[in-house]
């Protein structure tokens, strides 16, 4: 590991002295963002690092989805309810909800966007305070098997920015709830949380 990181920087600081020489490269005004949990910052390995740092939409629009972002819907009946999510590009979607019965695990947290890195979705109030906690799986990254015994057990790549994810998280809407709110790190980092979308929640019309 430490052979490789050694490597990887001569390799960096060579082609940084290149460019530099060249006159190609303005160290003015530039600035590293540290990342909130010790991760390793955007794996580009799939060969589109524009796609995986995140700086546009994708085409075409994600296809047979219930709830797009910023929309409302009205929470199925139930204990409570299992949420599909689809996720492409910056668009997110809601694909499915469901409403089961039987007793669920209760509230993680609470969590601070800005403070805490991972995923998870909030219920709130009207006022914004939050009602519910639940954490859900980086949508953005894959984990692979090692290939070895003397490899790693697994390793995390991040999957292209414009390729379809799907994730679920199972939520207790109360009379309360007023908006579903997805936070999660920077795509494909493990920096700080911030919010990423937004979904109205509607009461049922008795």
């Amino acid at each position: 590991m430490i052979r490789r990181l050694i490597t990887f920087t001569s390799v960096v600081s060579l082609r940084l002295l290149l460019a530099c020489t060249a006159g190609e490269v303005d160290l003015g005004g530039t600035s590293s963002k540290s990342d909130g949990a010790g991760g390793d910052g955007p794996d580009t390995t799939n060969g589109d690092a524009s796609n995986a740092l995140g700086d546009s939409g994708c085409s075409p629009s994600l296809a047979n989805v219930q709830v797009r972002q910023g929309e409302g819907f009205i929470p199925p009946s139930g204990d409570y309810v299992l949420l599909t999510f689809a996720y492409k590009g910056s668009e997110v979607a809601i694909r499915s909800l469901v409403g089961l019965q039987g007793i669920d695990s209760p509230s993680n947290g609470p969590f601070e966007h800005g403070k805490f890195s991972g995923h998870w979705a909030e219920i709130q109030d009207s006022s914004g305070k939050t009602l519910f906690t639940r954490t859900f799986q980086d949508p953005t990254r894959l984990e692979i098997p090692g290939g070895g015994p003397t490899d790693a057990a697994f390793t995390n790549e991040t999957i292209a920015f414009c390729t379809e994810k799907t994730f679920e998280a199972r939520m207790p809407f109360t009379e309360q709830a007023a908006t579903l709110v997805l936070y999660g790190s920077d795509y494909g980092t493990q920096g700080v949380a911030t919010e990423f979308a937004r979904f109205l929640v509607r009461l049922p019309v008795e």
